[in-house]
């Protein structure tokens, strides 16, 4: 948390002692959630140290067209350390620890040295409609920041945003649909538990920053906007579960989660045309940490339902999108030590599968996210021993199943309900968009799947722009033609607007 270079064991004397902190808070303040926290506790991350590997690369193999396949570990010679990790518009990844931060492309391996000019280690950070990235608070020292602090991908430049009215450290941030306005939630203000209750948003028409109300929320909470316009916020905590509605921004409370999900993951599940309408949180450093529940907005009355637990309990795990709609779960720990393995998670038939184990631990600070020609990068992590300042690309199966289609031509912008052409070399079944990736600390701010409605069949289709901004925000895309046996393109760039 902040910590820049410590051992596991220092990282679980201050975990523990950052939810001591926040379960007094709260208690002081008669929330419902410290009673929660205390019934469940903290795993023996606090008390023992994860270094064993317990599933050693070594351990499980098979078929990369089964299980896919790890690359070495790729040394990064500027040193940083993606703790935070964004796929930029331009194909570049940008990876930043504090105030160091490189630009690093995976077409040709070029890197280029970016540094920002504020510390933003532990900011929230998402893309605009522009492309550029938007980013809120962090520092690895000292009083949590107020600063605001825009990155423009194309000029590799930095520019200051107007202040918050207190610090965060730990603040989720979430682009809204018509991508000019940013909405600011969470974060300590003096890292002592403390969390800022302001909800601020962030207009970039006149660059300003306006106070909207107030919400406590759990650090780091997965918010996400839904297909009806508005904002759902689930997590950490059981309690952080509401709705924000972009109207009056007014808040209405949601079903309560089952289980807290601190360090774990969320994710948007693919949800067809009309967009993506469950939100899926898994894993823990709670003993519950191999726990997994989805909310579906069109469903409300369900609540939170459980679905297929992770084959064991795993905290710091990134969980990314894929093309063809599975979801890939990278790393993680648990109070037995560091897990290698990946998982696949298929939402349609709600099973874990096991895959490929990579090299170098990737836990807490760690970062994974896809990329243009649907490997995934995995990156990050700077608590000795982990991964330091090396990055591993892992390929899923469907690389190794045949040759690949291609996109021949597809246009650079569309905007929404627009019907628009895709030429590819070989026979398309799917065309799907997907949000390019802004992650830290297990919480992906962007990243979404939208599959396209089709009109005809072969090598030549067209097809349907998402109905609407809520469906899929305004800003940059990749865009994947798919063949029948689910083997996808390099990804072409396309900008909704």
């Amino acid at each position: 948390m902040g910590a820049e270079r410590m051992t596991r064991r220092a990282l679980g004397r201050r975990v523990g002692m950052a939810a001591a902190g926040l379960v007094a808070g709260r208690a002081l303040r008669g929330g419902s959630e410290a009673a929660a926290a205390e019934e469940e506790r903290w795993c023996s991350l606090g008390a023992a140290e994860p270094v064993a590997s317990i599933d050693a690369p070594s351990s499980l193999g098979g078929p990369p067209e089964v299980v896919g396949s790890w690359s070495a570990p790729i040394q990064s010679p500027t040193g940083v350390i993606a703790v935070h990790a964004v796929l930029l518009h331009t194909g570049h990844v940008l990876f930043l620890e504090g105030g160091d931060a490189v630009m690093w492309s995976p077409a040709d391996g070029s890197r280029v040295r970016t540094d920002p000019p504020k510390d933003l280690f532990c900011s929230g950070h998402c893309m605009l409609g522009d492309g550029r990235v938007f980013f809120a608070g962090g520092a690895k020292t000292g009083p949590p920041p107020n600063w605001t602090t825009l990155f423009d991908p194309v000029t590799a430049t930095w520019a200051s945003g107007p202040p918050m009215r207190q610090g965060r450290w730990y603040p989720t941030v979430t682009t809204m649909p018509a991508g000019d306005q940013v909405v600011i939630v969470s974060g300590e203000i003096d890292r002592s538990g403390v969390v800022n209750d302001d909800v601020e948003v962030y207009s970039a028409a006149d660059a300003s920053l306006t106070a909207v109300g107030s919400r406590r929320l759990g650090l780091y909470p997965h918010q996400k906007v839904m297909p009806d316009g508005r904002v759902l916020t689930a997590g950490p905590g059981p309690d952080d579960s509401w709705s924000l509605d972009p109207e009056d921004w007014s808040w209405s409370a949601s079903p309560r989660l089952l289980r807290s999900h601190h360090n774990g993951g969320g994710v948007l599940l693919p949800g067809g045309p009309g967009g993506p309408h469950e939100l899926l949180l898994c894993g823990s450093t709670y003993p519950s940490g191999a726990m997994v529940e989805a909310f579906d907005v069109d469903r409300p009355e369900d609540g939170w339902r459980r679905r297929a637990p992770l084959p064991e309990p795993r905290a710091h795990m990134n969980a990314v999108l894929l093309p063809d709609g599975t979801i890939l779960g990278v790393a993680g720990s648990n109070a037995d030590g560091n897990l290698h393995r990946s998982l696949l998670y298929d939402p349609a038939g709600d099973a874990w599968t096991p895959m490929a184990t990579q090299t170098k631990v990737r836990g807490y600070h760690s970062t994974a996210l896809l990329l243009p020609d649907g490997r995934v990068l995995s990156a990050g992590d700077n608590i000795d021993p982990g991964g330091l300042d090396t990055f591993e690309l892992y390929s899923p199966p469907y690389l190794f199943r045949g040759p690949r289609p291609s996109i021949v031509a597809a246009p650079p912008v569309v905007t929404w309900g627009e019907v628009f052409e895709v030429r590819a070399t070989a026979s398309v079944a799917r065309v799907v968009l997907v949000r390019p990736g802004s992650v830290t600390h297990t919480n992906n701010m962007e990243q979404r799947h939208v599959e396209l409605v089709l009109e005809g069949t072969g090598v030549v289709v067209r097809a349907s722009a998402p109905p609407s901004p809520a469906v899929a925000p305004a800003g940059y895309y990749l865009v994947f033609v798919l063949d029948a046996a689910g083997v996808p393109s390099v990804a072409s760039w396309v900008r909704l607007a």
